[in-house]
């Protein structure tokens, strides 16, 4: 992007202009040790780009949060400057990773959360002045008012915002995590969760995930956990560039998907005895992820010897065939690889399935006829 660009779409932060919103479900996080942005892959944790938060006459050192104002679709983010006391609020470019000064916090701030209705939270680390603190702040100027002082756990606060029950949720702690929830409005009441399952140590991240009911975290190992708000914890999963903190996610409202699969065979008119070729194609039509996509796939006693690629069981992805995660316009190829025996009119079925709401699924399933080439138009092909 030319200099000009980057002008222009940093001014537009600065006035309040949001940017269009992703076409599909994304993450973002920064590492709070050195000048790196990232743009995550949300099943692996690798660095999908990785750019340097820019903010005119600042040198940026890391950052401690990044989160989405939910009526704007507005990046803010806390970053730690060279030769400033306390923490900047900034608004960020996700695409470009500019940012536009907005204030000083005057604070160690550590995390940050917005309300449903745009009124946003920030939290002071354990090293802070005034430790353990939640603030409301004005995004507009970055001045603080106090809301309440929370307390429990030790190193790390983490605050993110879970829409469903309007409540504010809290990770804080390395050896023993604290997680718990208080109200987003006076008095700010808190309530203990007993966590159940591994956290992996201190939580550096998380942000609500409404297609899945889960918060998406970040940890000390640099690998994520999803918390559901109940306490229950899922294994680590993935790798990422850093222990990220922040955690921002973007995409469309919708949790929404439509799983279409399609079936051809190659050669289009097999030979008895001969090898053929399936090909499946599940596109994702919808906008939102697909999670835990599935096939069952049905082959007639005409093939046998059958073996699948682009099953997560390869290559004995028959009759259950695990896909990984398709996102809004991803398709997934599946090929079968067997043995014809010439039986006229063998029938192939296979049928997508989804935890995600599918929109259609009278589409879900697709067959296939196989004739062999003397059955195939009424009498024996020369």
């Amino acid at each position: 992007m030319n200099t000009r660009s980057k002008a222009l779409r940093a001014a537009a932060y600065a006035a309040g202009v949001a940017l269009a919103p992703a076409a599909q479900a994304q993450l973002y996080g920064a590492s709070p040790f050195q000048n790196q942005f990232y743009k995550l892959d949300m099943v692996t944790g690798a660095a999908i780009t990785t750019n340097a938060i820019d903010v005119p006459t600042r040198t940026i050192t890391g950052t401690n949060s990044v989160t989405i104002d939910p009526t704007t679709n507005i990046a803010y983010a806390v970053v730690k400057a060279s030769g400033v006391t306390g923490r900047l609020l900034v608004t960020i470019d996700l695409d470009t990773a500019v940012g536009v000064e907005i204030g000083n916090l005057g604070d160690n701030f550590s995390s940050l959360a917005f309300r449903a209705d745009g009124q946003l939270f920030g939290v002071t680390g354990d090293g802070a002045t005034v430790p353990e603190t939640l603030y409301l702040i004005d995004k507009g100027n970055a001045s603080v008012t106090l809301a309440s002082a929370l307390g429990n756990g030790a190193d790390g606060e983490v605050i993110a915002f879970e829409p469903r029950d309007g409540m504010l949720y809290h990770w804080s702690g390395n050896g023993t995590v604290v997680f718990e929830k208080l109200e987003s409005s006076p008095p700010y009441t808190v309530t203990n969760i007993p966590i159940v399952g591994a956290t992996n140590g201190e939580t550096f991240g998380a942000v609500w995930d409404e297609c899945t009911g889960v918060f998406i975290t970040s940890n000390i190992n640099s690998a994520f956990n999803t918390f559901a708000p109940d306490g229950t914890v899922t294994p680590q999963y993935g790798t990422t560039p850093d222990d990220v903190r922040g955690l921002a996610l973007v995409g469309p409202n919708s949790c929404d998907v439509d799983l279409s699969p399609t079936l051809s065979i190659a050669p289009a008119e097999p030979t008895p005895a001969g090898a053929v070729s399936l090909d499946v194609q599940v596109p994702n039509a919808g906008p939102a992820r697909a999670l835990a996509p599935t096939l069952t796939i049905t082959l007639p006693a005409s093939l046998s010897a059958a073996s699948t690629t682009g099953c997560a069981e390869d290559p004995t992805g028959i009759p259950t065939c695990t896909l990984p995660v398709l996102f809004g316009g991803d398709v997934a190829t599946v090929t079968i690889a067997a043995t014809y025996d010439g039986t006229p009119s063998s029938l192939v079925t296979v049928q997508a399935a989804t935890t995600s709401n599918d929109t259609d699924a009278g589409n879900d399933i697709a067959t296939l006829a196989i004739d062999d080439t003397i059955f195939a138009n009424g009498f024996e092909l020369p």
